[in-house]
């Protein structure tokens, strides 16, 4: 400043007032980086609660399901029934050939007994 004449008490008060700025600018800072932590914190917090939420709605899904060795052991009784059906009709097939050949057989019995008759 022209004119001014720089002395020891008015280098101190600047110094003490410049160091004042300073610390009203600092605390400020840290007021704001400190709520934006608290708000950072409070979003983490209710991110987390909602990712902890869909677990569990995973988990209780995943109840839901069969088990591997509950779908392969169904599989095991379905395959054993199904043989089973296969050879009772098998049999079942061959019971009722039996009895056609049975039939034609007796068929032609009887009609040749009833050719005989009339002849």
């Amino acid at each position: 400043m022209p004119g001014t004449q720089w002395t020891i008490s008015t280098l101190k008060e600047l110094f003490d007032r410049t160091i004042a700025d300073r610390d009203v600018r600092v605390n400020l800072a840290l007021s704001a980086a400190k709520e934006a932590v608290m708000k950072a914190e409070a979003a983490d917090e209710k991110r987390f609660a909602l990712l902890n939420e869909f677990r569990g709605q995973q988990a209780d899904e995943a109840r839901k399901y069969a088990t591997r060795e509950s779908v392969e052991q169904s599989i095991k009784t379905m395959e054993h029934r199904l043989t089973v059906s296969e050879t009772g009709l098998a049999t079942l097939q061959g019971r009722a050939l039996a009895l056609a050949a049975f039939g034609t057989i007796f068929g032609g019995v009887v009609g040749a007994l009833i050719i005989k008759m009339i002849g």
